[in-house]
């Protein structure tokens, strides 16, 4: 979530807590910013997400440390190892759905082969 939150462009931590939270509507989850600021600091400790400072003149972009303190006044954005881990966890969900929708449909062909058949 915060993968895909940071992955199409540099974003402030306001959007980032917008996204997630949006994200969770459907499912009644609320997130409070400081869990979100603890998943955002954990996927930058892990690589996952950069936080940059952005300038208006070159080099427009900077490499910053983040800290809990810090997250309001910095830009994020997903690094090239999370998109690796993310298109990882998009392939594995594919999958994962993949097999539900098979077994599905194998229990529906179940249920009409057993419905079709003549009862005493």
């Amino acid at each position: 979530m915060i993968l895909e939150a940071v992955s199409e462009d540099f974003v402030p931590f306001e959007t980032v807590a917008h996204e997630i939270s949006a994200c969770h509507v459907e499912t009644f989850r609320l997130y409070e910013n400081t869990q979100i600021e603890s998943i955002l600091l954990k996927s930058i400790t892990d690589k996952d997400v950069g936080a940059y400072l952005l300038h208006s003149d070159p080099p427009y972009v900077t490499a910053v440390e983040a800290t809990s303190d810090t997250l309001g006044r910095y830009w994020f954005h997903i690094t090239a190892s999370g998109k690796e881990y993310l298109s990882e966890l998009i392939e594995k969900e594919s999958r994962s759905l993949h097999r539900v929708r098979h077994g599905r449909a194998v229990l529906q062909s179940k249920v009409k082969i057993g419905a079709s058949e003549p009862t005493e």
